[in-house]
């Protein structure tokens, strides 16, 4: 093995130029056991590692990733009546984007949806289990829907016009995710109430950002 030892780090470049505008590789940090026999390596091995810490990234297993791909290619999607019906084959994607020209979504509408989020090409639309049925129109959405999050969401029950929902989010990190239009609800998880980091001024709507210590958490959502 010949330098330079610290070569590793350029690994980071390759991440960032499959960022934009949208991620179409995974951060996949794959590495040999001869990277701790140099001080370099190893001090660059950590960069990226703290690289990919500081991202906002959804940690996933390589088995749920092969399965991710696997469903990708027979995702079937249709146009339904007012809406557009979508079907996964194995239930492991749970993400779809949503072109600009199609609006912008309604989850209080639509079956399945649990929120979004505004991309540079489009709303990414997170969706609650292997079928849904997708509503959109010209405005934005007034009810409680998930953001963000870095975990997969198990499920999304919304009651009374969508302002109490109940759902679980189960990850291999401690939670972070994001609501959109709580500004005047409670929020739980794991039976005790939580406080938002700092509400953020976003393009479309105002989202408030919350972490746990916990890598899954059944929360809840309640609006007057």
């Amino acid at each position: 093995w010949t330098g330079p030892f610290y070569g590793f780090e350029r690994a980071m470049e390759t991440f960032e130029m499959t960022d934009s505008p949208r991620r179409i590789k995974p951060v996949g940090i794959y590495y040999h056991t001869y990277s701790a026999s140099k001080p370099a390596a190893l001090k660059a091995l950590k960069k990226v590692y703290d690289w990919a810490l500081a991202q906002p990234l959804h940690p996933v297993r390589t088995s749920e990733f092969i399965t991710k791909v696997q469903d990708f290619y027979d995702y079937a999607m249709a146009r339904d009546g007012a809406g557009w019906r979508l079907r996964s084959s194995n239930g492991a994607l749970r993400t779809v984007r949503l072109p600009q020209a199609l609006g912008l979504p309604q989850p209080a509408t639509s079956q399945g949806v649990a929120g979004w989020r505004q991309g540079i090409e489009g709303a990414y639309v997170h969706l609650s289990g292997p079928a849904a049925w997708l509503q959109t129109a010209n405005r934005e959405a007034s009810t409680p829907h998930l953001h963000d999050a870095n975990a997969r969401l198990i499920d999304w029950q919304a009651e009374g016009d969508g302002r109490r929902v109940q759902f679980t989010l189960q990850g291999h990190v401690p939670l972070e995710f994001a609501l959109a239009n709580i500004q005047a609800c409670q929020v739980r998880a794991n039976q005790r109430t939580l406080t938002a980091l700092r509400p953020t001024a976003q393009a479309r709507t105002a989202v408030q950002q919350f972490k746990l210590p916990d890598a899954t958490a059944r929360i809840q959502i309640l609006c007057p």
